[in-house]
């Protein structure tokens, strides 16, 4: 099975794998604090934009505790008994999430969202809080069914409208959208550039995504600037932009009164590819941009060669980190003092 079919195949499966994530999140009977004021998600790559995909629907929907998203190998803050920490690592390997582990471990106050792998075993053996994930897949491939566990879970203890199993359920239809005429087009137009993704709330995840899509699936390298941060600063840097960037604007209903953004199209004016998200609610949106975005890193895929199932900068990256770490025997997060 070639690398692109691989893909496919997983994506057709993307509602069953949220079916199951549901399931998932539901069962698990953890103990938790119940007067949580911070929810810290602690996560690389595609298992980390599990923190971004929370904090675009924190901020719309009233949640009653910060979402906190830490890319990292520690966490720069002391924890106490009011946070609840998830811990995402697909493969239960990634050496920066583990690291997290250990700093939090003691607390008990956390929960290992896994496949299996060392965090697995090592918060089985603790005693320790799992949802156990689909093996066999890839973080990015796996996306429905990390969230939608990690949806479920946070809907159930805490009460969460937004995340109750009809909600979760009734959402899932946007991936029966056709996206394969926009997916082509967007495509086309992404290929042979260097994309500049515009965002701004409650839409940062989907850019997210689209970034780490093209590098990782394209190999293609893009960026992204968020609104309204942008224009204090890079705004003044776009009029003289040239090929190969292109900018494209992310877009959905939750923007169409955004002056924000409405003035950021105002000021530049110029020509830039428009982003639109659908569904009826923000949760589709994030959903239908999760897809599209893996869909148009495998037609760039196609069109530039590349495998989408190989990562060798990345495998490099892994073996480099764990040779050194094994050589140094370095802890990699600060010891308290």
């Amino acid at each position: 099975m070639s690398g692109r079919a691989f893909f496919e195949e997983a994506l057709n499966n993307w509602k069953n794998l949220a079916l199951k994530g549901i399931d998932a999140g539901e069962r698990e009977k953890c103990d938790v604090p119940s007067d949580v004021k911070r929810v810290i998600v602690a996560g690389m790559g595609g298992s980390g934009i599990v923190g971004d995909f929370l904090s675009d629907l924190s901020s719309y929907y009233s949640f009653p505790f910060e979402i906190v998203a830490i890319k990292e190998d520690f966490l720069p803050f002391k924890v106490d008994r009011e946070d609840l920490v998830l811990l995402v690592s697909y493969s239960g390997n990634t050496i920066e999430t583990l690291s997290v582990y250990r700093q939090v471990e003691p607390l008990k106050n956390w929960v290992a969202i896994t496949s299996g792998g060392e965090l697995f075993s090592k918060a089985i053996s603790s005693g320790g809080c799992v949802i156990r994930l689909t093996e066999g897949l890839f973080p990015r491939l796996d996306l429905p069914e990390i969230l939608f566990s990690i949806a479920s879970f946070l809907g159930s203890r805490f009460g969460l409208h937004v995340f109750s199993r009809q909600a979760l359920r009734s959402s899932l239809s946007i991936f029966d959208t056709d996206y394969s005429s926009e997916a082509k087009n967007l495509a086309e137009h992404v290929n042979g550039t260097v994309p500049l993704f515009i965002v701004s709330r409650p839409y940062i995840s989907v850019a997210v995504r689209m970034k780490n899509d093209l590098a990782e699936n394209s190999k293609v390298f893009s960026n992204i600037e968020v609104i309204p941060e942008a224009l204090h600063n890079t705004i003044e840097a776009l009029p003289s932009i040239r090929d190969p960037f292109r900018i494209f604007i992310v877009k959905g209903k939750y923007t169409e009164n955004n002056i924000f953004v409405s003035s950021f199209i105002d000021l530049l004016n110029k020509n830039m590819d428009e982003i639109w998200l659908k569904g009826e609610s923000i949760l589709q949106e994030l959903l239908y941009g999760y897809k599209l975005s893996t869909l148009v890193s495998l037609e760039v895929s196609s069109m530039e060669e590349v495998d989408p199932y190989k990562t060798e900068m990345i495998d490099r990256y892994k073996k480099i980190l764990k040779n050194k770490l094994e050589a140094s025997e370095h802890q990699t997060y600060p010891a308290e003092s």
